[in-house]
């Protein structure tokens, strides 16, 4: 039984390692400290690897994407501190029922391209979450702090897809996301009262 454990350690290092990063990624973003966009370049480049080799190909595209993401979130947030005016927001209207539309019709041309062109298990949870998390990381750049509720979605739907996949260190972390998720939304929230109370 021991050794079973060990060598499933051995053979999901990789995605212990990048869970581990992105665990300690989302900390940094409750905290909102810079190291958030440092730690998930490093996280999203390993999960790059894992999620190809797992088929999870829109995963992949959206960790590329991640990592030049946390290009602009970094250099955005930079920006920020030195005009002193990192602040927690809402989302515009407009903004927020534009993001609805680009989920729904970008959910659907993707889930039928992985779908019918692609080995992938699960296309349609696959496509929802990837294109979610795209939206989700835009809005964690311009710090709205809608983009929790967005996250909370695509933990609570990623934590099913990676049990299906046999993935359970990163369905565990995806199920950790969440509850973190929770607690970030309560920090924002704060935040966003605090700046409103001071205008």
């Amino acid at each position: 039984m021991l050794e079973n454990v060990f060598t499933w350690l051995k053979n999901h290092s990789f995605e212990i390692f990048g869970a581990v990063t992105g665990l300690f990624s989302v900390y940094f973003s409750i905290r909102r400290s810079f190291l958030v966009w440092l730690l998930g370049m490093l996280s999203s480049a390993i999960f790059i690897y894992v999620y190809f080799s797992t088929r999870f190909y829109a995963g992949s595209i959206l960790q590329l994407y991640y990592v030049f993401l946390c290009f602009y979130g970094l250099y955005l947030w930079k920006i920020q501190k030195k005009e002193d005016r990192i602040v927690v927001s809402n989302i515009p209207r407009k903004k927020l029922f534009i993001s609805l539309i680009i989920l729904l019709l970008a959910t659907t041309f993707l889930g039928l391209f992985l779908k019918f062109y692609t080995d992938s298990p699960i296309p349609i949870p696959d496509a929802f979450t990837t294109v979610a998390s795209f939206i989700a990381s835009w809005m964690l750049a311009k710090k709205f702090i809608e983009q929790w509720f967005v996250w909370l979605i695509v933990d609570a739907i990623s934590v099913g897809m990676f049990i299906s996949q046999g993935l359970y260190a990163t369905a565990m972390l995806f199920a950790i996301y969440f509850l973190m998720g929770c607690f970030g939304y309560l920090e924002w929230k704060k935040e966003l009262l605090r700046f409103a109370s001071q205008q």
